[in-house]
């Protein structure tokens, strides 16, 4: 029995550290930041890198994206304007920008 308990979670391993695609997306808040810390340190002890960041209600001046960019220095980081009406309904997704994201996970 622990045998095959071992062998599924070597399985489960390979699945999330080489074919999976782990995103983490955080708001830009002091505790977004440092739940996204944990997070990598959290999954970096199970050896399952993080594919990419996604920073979301991005301002322009708000200067934790500059944090972030270089505390996750190898991380693509990938930013979402903040929608002033909010995202109300499906359609509201579409007017976020996404192509950058959307082209990296087409290369990985």
């Amino acid at each position: 029995k622990l045998g095959a308990i071992h062998r599924r979670l070597e399985y489960l391993q390979e699945l999330f550290s080489k074919e999976s695609y782990i995103a983490v997306v955080l708001n830009p808040d002091e505790l977004s930041f440092s739940e996204s810390l944990r997070i990598r340190d959290e999954l970096g002890k199970l050896e399952i890198p993080i594919a990419s960041l996604c920073y979301n209600k991005f301002l322009i001046d708000d200067r934790r994206g500059e944090r972030l960019r270089s505390t996750f220095k190898s991380i693509p980081i990938f930013t979402f304007n903040r929608l002033e009406e909010g995202i109300l309904v499906l359609d509201d997704l579409a007017k976020l920008e996404v192509s950058p994201l959307v082209h990296h996970l087409r290369s990985n």
